[in-house]
């Protein structure tokens, strides 16, 4: 993450992500009781995930020294991943390529203590916040679906 001060207690910056992550099973066998059980051969999965993040910081010191600070974050993300999934072999193979884009918004309040005058330490909790996420799968490069889906998050105070 990066953040530039602005001005006194507000500031802006960003953070960025990417993950890859590789999935291989040859066979696999689970049973639950006599009569319950699930299997999977030959499993391959490939999936990138990228996303960007702007954010900007309000700030409230606690104290004289400016060592301890309450703040509000607001977010806007945007990013995407791309998947590929095969199962089976030979007559049986079957293959699954996804792709997705996801939108955020959101608002994420916490504290943090700074270790210097370039560092700092701090915990914080995503409050509230909306999702939009678009996928599309095409399966065996015949059939395509596309699925859009969006949520909100929140946690709620008794």
């Amino acid at each position: 993450m990066f953040l530039y001060i602005v001005k006194d207690n507000i500031g802006v910056g960003g953070r960025g992500m990417y993950s890859r992550s590789l999935n291989k099973i040859d066979n696999a066998d689970i049973t639950l009781g006599d009569d319950l059980s699930f299997g999977v051969d030959h499993l391959y999965q490939l999936k990138h995930s990228y996303s960007i993040m702007a954010i900007m910081r309000n700030y409230i010191s606690l104290g004289h020294n400016r060592r301890f600070a309450l703040f509000s974050e607001l977010q806007l993300g945007l990013g995407g991943s791309q998947s590929n999934l095969v199962t089976g072999t030979g007559a049986t193979l079957s293959g699954t390529h996804q792709s997705s884009f996801d939108v955020q918004i959101g608002v994420a309040p916490g504290i943090m203590a700074f270790v210097n005058n370039y560092m700092a330490i701090e915990v914080n909790v995503a409050l509230l916040g909306f999702n939009y996420s678009k996928m599309t799968q095409t399966a065996d490069q015949a059939v395509s679906y596309t699925h859009l889906r969006a949520h909100e998050t929140g946690a709620y105070l008794v």
